[in-house]
């Protein structure tokens, strides 16, 4: 089998037969020789290529080809006060205790 077949963790199948029908559009194919690096995550569906590389901590969102190297992570994205104003609404709609 060229291609290893992972299952989603929501999918409450207890058998393969019942995984592959569960979990038909949610496929995540893993090719043979390839490489995942660790803290990475794999958006279903995707396929990862014989012989790909993942980079650590990456998440991969789309298809990988053979031989590849993949490596995706969004840009830090910092709000100016953002932090702030979520304090501020948490603690508004908070209820008195007592």
């Amino acid at each position: 089998m060229p291609f290893l077949r992972m299952r989603e963790a929501a999918c409450p199948a207890t058998s393969v037969r019942q995984a592959l029908a569960c979990c038909a559009s949610h496929k995540t194919l893993i090719g043979t020789a390839a490489f995942i690096g660790t803290n990475s995550s794999l958006v279903a569906p995707v396929k990862i290529g014989n012989g790909a590389y993942i980079g650590s901590g990456s998440v991969i969102t789309r298809d990988v080809p053979d031989d590849a190297m993949a490596v995706e992570r969004s840009p830090q994205n910092n709000r100016e006060g953002g932090a702030a104003r979520y304090r501020e609404a948490k603690t508004r709609h908070k209820k008195p205790k007592g």
